[in-house]
């Protein structure tokens, strides 16, 4: 009986699902610097995962009091084949909602943010609040 019960322990900790994961490479690599419980950290990241870019929008908005509500939003991040910056993020709860779609800079920075409604679920009718960072030397 104990030969099955270790091998049944066994079986199940293999077949743990892990979530794949996609890795973007930006350039020049950013700093982050934080404090960890007590602890000041300095970190230099050069590849974003998803959760990662998504921590650079929430940053973002947060900084600049941007009035929008991530409750209940659908996260969706593209990464085109030939494109003038690291990803764009759409973030909506569907038609008829805000919707908020973001360009992050190779640097790790949003280049530029977009707010409007959905109007097929996650697209944008029409910017009703445009930014372009006025940093220039940012690409």
């Amino acid at each position: 009986m104990k030969p099955l019960m270790i091998l049944l322990v066994l079986v199940g900790g293999c077949a743990e699902r892990y979530t794949p994961k996609i890795l973007v490479e930006g350039h020049p690599p950013r700093i982050y610097e934080y404090i960890d419980g007590d602890t000041p950290v300095t970190e230099i990241r050069g590849w974003y995962n998803a959760q990662q870019l998504d921590e650079i929008v929430r940053e973002y908005v947060r900084q600049n009091e941007i009035d929008f509500d991530f409750r209940g939003t659908e996260t969706q991040f593209w990464v085109g084949r030939e494109r003038e910056y690291l990803a764009e993020a759409s973030y909506s709860s569907g038609f008829g909602s805000p919707v908020l779609s973001v360009k992050i800079s190779w640097d790790g920075h949003v280049k530029q943010h977009d707010i409007g409604i959905a109007v097929c679920g996650t697209g944008l009718e029409l910017a009703e609040d445009t930014y372009i960072h006025p940093d220039e030397d940012r690409e």
